[in-house]
């Protein structure tokens, strides 16, 4: 079923956007940070998608200055639903 891999999203969502917003604003945290408690790469691939969805919705900004290098992860202050940005990807 869509919805509980909807809710399974939500989740992974949630937890990286509460994360970077206890940093605050123009903080920045690196990906490996952000996946430092991760035990399988199924894990950091979930986190990686969040990430990327969360930055289509605007709620984080990122910066890696060369390709494969570090990717740095701020929140813009932007307030947005993680349950809505997960859904909209199955539906």
């Amino acid at each position: 079923s869509t919805q509980g891999v909807s809710s399974a999203a939500s989740d992974v969502y949630k937890r990286q956007l509460d994360t970077l917003k206890l940093a605050g604003t123009g903080s920045w945290l690196t990906f490996a940070a952000l996946t430092r408690d991760c035990t399988r790469s199924m894990e950091v691939v979930g986190r990686f998608l969040a990430l990327l969805e969360l930055y289509k919705a605007k709620a984080v900004e990122t910066e890696q200055p060369e390709a494969l290098g570090r990717l740095d992860v701020s929140w813009t202050g932007l307030e947005v639903d993680p349950a809505v940005v997960a859904a909209s990807n199955w539906t």
